[in-house]
């Protein structure tokens, strides 16, 4: 099944690295599935974009594997996120930590560029 693709254009400073690692995170933690992240495809315009945006997908994953020992922001973040997918935020946890290891073994198919 192919997913419809998402554009995003907007003028600097409006959110869009926000907005993708949303997108992004929405989509590798939609399944249980820890290597979901090798099925999807981030393009942006510039390699300074493309890094600051993999430095932001491994924060998230950090910070929500941490959860829910962490700031409350941060703890109201990892629960919408939740809400969003229709799971637990512990459910969460879990996939967001299983991401992350996916991701760090298998960094070369982490496709941010």
């Amino acid at each position: 099944m192919h997913e419809r693709f998402l554009i995003y254009n907007a003028s600097a400073g409006s959110g869009k690295t926000f907005q993708l690692v949303r997108n992004y995170l929405k989509r590798c933690l939609s399944t249980k599935d820890a290597r979901r992240f090798m099925h999807i495809l981030a393009i942006t315009f510039t390699k300074k974009a493309a890094g600051e945006m993999k430095v932001r997908l491994i924060k998230q994953l950090k910070l929500l594997k941490s959860y829910p020992d962490i700031e409350a922001g941060d703890r109201a973040y990892a629960e919408e996120l939740a809400a969003e997918l229709a799971i637990d935020p512990i459910e969460l946890k879990h996939r967001a930590s299983a991401a992350l290891s996916g991701i760090l073994h298998h960094y070369a198919a982490f496709n941010v560029s």
